[in-house]
């Protein structure tokens, strides 16, 4: 599994790290369909060489993780530009890292890190956003967050049990709504919305989830459960 450093300005322009496999060859094979291993040896299009498998399997979705910066003692910081922003954050964690930054009118932004080791950069930038983020548990918890545009909505609520959780997630446009919620270990989750009028409900449960959503467009709308040892990629444009 690969870890992903913080780089906060980068908020989601890197590419999707995949997990390796060491059994495919070089030269890309498996996207010419004929050439093994590929996939678990279900390189060709065809019943022939597939390994007793007479389709091609779905590829796997990304599998990686976004590390823990490490933090020391309890830090809060608040930038605000504009007018009737309001920002709250509330530590009580062993090592706790917040900022939060707005620019713009009527904005309101909260974090509450209860969690042994938590980090949480939130940007919010237009008019009448809200954004929550809940951090609780025993282990660790990184979540960046940027929301733009108007009367957008965001709540994300993580609980560690002991090992790592964390998200980047990205809302744009107008009337947009997403919830996040992860429980558990090594769960993590790259979340794109843009457009007017999405809904966009993710569950991690258990351990080993990660996903990549996207969703572009206008009155889009998705609910997904992981239940463990999940990774996919979901993408939605209209």
């Amino acid at each position: 599994m690969r870890r992903l450093m913080i780089l906060p300005a980068l908020l989601l322009a890197a590419a999707p790290a995949l997990a390796s496999n060491d059994k495919t060859p070089p030269g890309a094979p498996c996207s010419k369909g004929n050439g093994n291993p590929c996939g678990g040896n279900n390189g060709n299009t065809g019943a022939q060489g597939n390994g007793g498998s007479s389709a091609v399997k779905p590829k796997p979705g990304p599998d990686f993780a976004i590390a823990v910066p490490n933090v020391r003692d309890r830090n809060a910081f608040i930038t605000q530009i504009g007018e009737a922003n309001t920002a709250r954050i509330a530590q009580s964690g062993e090592a706790n890292y917040a900022r939060i930054r707005q620019d713009g009118s009527d904005n309101r932004a909260a974090t509450d890190q209860t969690v042994a080791r938590g980090y949480v950069d939130l940007t919010q930038t237009g008019t009448d956003n809200r954004a929550v983020v809940g951090q609780s548990g025993t282990g660790g918890a990184v979540h960046l967050v940027q929301q733009q545009g108007t009367g957008n909505r965001l709540t994300v609520t993580a609980r560690a049990a002991g090992g790592d959780l964390g998200a980047i997630v990205a809302q744009s446009g107008r009337d947009n709504m997403l919830t996040l919620q992860q429980d558990g270990d090594d769960n993590h989750a790259r979340l794109v919305q843009s457009g007017d009028g999405n809904r966009m409900n993710l569950v991690q449960q258990a351990s080993n989830n990660s996903i990549e959503w996207s969703q572009v467009g206008d009155n889009l709308a998705g609910s997904l459960v992981q239940s463990g040892n999940q990774a996919i990629r979901v993408t939605q444009t209209r």
